[in-house]
């Protein structure tokens, strides 16, 4: 896993957002946006449904995103006030700490309590009145201001606003999907009292799929049969080089044409652009384990199901490369038996315990059984343990790119295991509209 809303009563509020566009085979549920309608003199409501952590926002509607309002003389221009602007129409206290305003999603609506607004002084719910002023909105998801690896700017600082991200090396528990939008030069009157944002994803997302269309043929009695089979992974590492930055500050507004505004990035040093992320296995961020069922038509996606996207700033170089590190083994659909895996080597030759290519069926070495399995199935070789290991590696040759969604997918069938990237459809961007009276 954010819509940002005025001040004032509103009559009526929709927000909606639009899911990332992929392959079918990665597609998402998506909710069907609802209109809310909101009787007159009402204050702000929202629709939403996201996570905070490494989940990708891909629902039609945000809970918990941050808004700084700044508001400024009516003939005056944003251009010309953002030097020296403070946030200045509402805000939350933390520890008496002022912070953005947090706007939050409860029971089909969306609202917020502004600390130290008149409203609220009055016994009112804390929301905030237009005035004849201009005024600039922006907005940054996630709302938490206590994350680990993001900061958000200052309210007593000066200046657009932004967020910084650092890239976690070691985990995906500190990855976040971060959106930004923001508008400017509003009045109470302007677009028939409605103001849209457009939250945009500010980040480059990796996700791991799977595919598995392994079949096992074996003979009992005589008689030739094929299952499928589930495939148990134990442990899967995924070591990236050739990241290139450490932290990005990111401005909400968004305006190439501004230098001031343009993404500062911390280049990492050169022996440190290495990342490893521990997946699966003791300690993994999924899990110790998971089993992943055949395919029929849609990969498993085992890090977005997990919350466990890797969220990684943007870059323009093409020399990203990602190893994965795979311990697994295979049982079949329907006998319930491990299948052994005659191991081979790169030309797919069998080879015997040396690694030397043999064709002597009764020197060939099988992975993913136990010896005495092996024994009683009458075969002569060697069984090495009971699971498999593969090492897989790749170049994603192509840049990172703000706002997509790129896949690390391992393809296992019953000659080989294979790992590709595959790019999907940018994200759209994600309108948020709001109506002030």
């Amino acid at each position: 896993m954010r819509r940002l809303y005025n001040i004032l009563t509103i009559a009526a509020l929709l927000l909606s957002f639009t899911s990332c566009e992929r392959d079918t085979v990665y597609e998402d549920d998506v909710t069907t946006p609802e209109d809310i309608i909101i009787p007159a003199d009402n204050y702000i409501t929202f629709h939403a449904d996201a996570n905070t952590r490494a989940a990708l926002q891909t629902g039609d509607y945000i809970d918990g995103f941050g808004v700084y309002g700044y508001k400024y003389d009516f003939n005056g221009t944003w251009n010309g006030q953002r030097p020296v602007a403070k946030p200045n129409v509402f805000w939350n206290l933390d520890r008496s700490t002022k912070v953005p305003l947090k706007v939050k999603y409860d029971g089909g609506i969306y609202s917020y309590t502004a600390d130290g607004s008149p409203d609220m002084a009055e016994g009112g719910n804390g929301q905030v009145k237009w005035s004849g002023s201009r005024y600039a909105f922006w907005a940054y998801y996630p709302y938490e201001n206590n994350l680990a690896n993001f900061a958000i700017s200052g309210m007593e600082q000066e200046g657009a606003p932004y967020v910084t991200y650092t890239v976690d090396r070691a985990s995906t528990k500190n990855m976040y999907d971060v959106m930004t939008g923001g508008i400017s030069q509003v009045t109470a009157a302007s677009n028939g009292n409605t103001v849209t944002f457009t939250m945009r994803h500010r980040l480059s997302a990796v996700d791991v799929s799977i595919s598995n269309v392994y079949q096992h043929d074996y003979v009992t009695d005589g008689v030739n049969h094929t299952e499928d089979v589930n495939i148990e992974i134990s442990d899967l590492k995924l070591n990236f080089e050739n990241l290139k930055y450490n932290s990005a500050k990111i401005f909400l507004e968004q305006d190439k044409s501004i230098p001031a505004l343009n993404t500062v990035l911390t280049p990492a040093d050169a022996g440190s652009m290495g990342a490893i992320y521990n997946l699966i296995g003791t300690g993994g961020d999924i899990g110790t384990s998971v089993r992943v069922e055949p395919t029929t038509t849609t990969k498993t996606n085992i890090t977005a199901d997990a919350d466990a996207t890797m969220t990684f700033i943007p870059q323009e170089t093409t020399d990203l490369k990602v190893t994965a590190n795979i311990q697994y083994r295979l049982k079949g659909v329907g006998s319930g038996n491990y299948v052994g895996h005659l191991r081979v080597n790169d030309e797919g030759h069998p080879v015997d315990s040396a690694g030397n290519v043999t064709d002597d069926p009764t020197k060939y070495v099988y992975d993913g059984v136990t010896q005495a399995e092996l024994t009683a199935q009458g075969i002569a070789g060697e069984a090495d343990n009971e699971y498999i290991t593969a090492v897989k590696t790749t170049d994603f040759s192509r840049t990172l790119d703000e706002n997509t969604r790129y896949y690390i997918v391992l393809n296992f069938t019953s000659e080989a295991v294979s790992i590709n990237i595959i790019t999907a459809e940018k994200w759209d961007e994600v309108p948020v509209d709001y109506e002030f009276m």
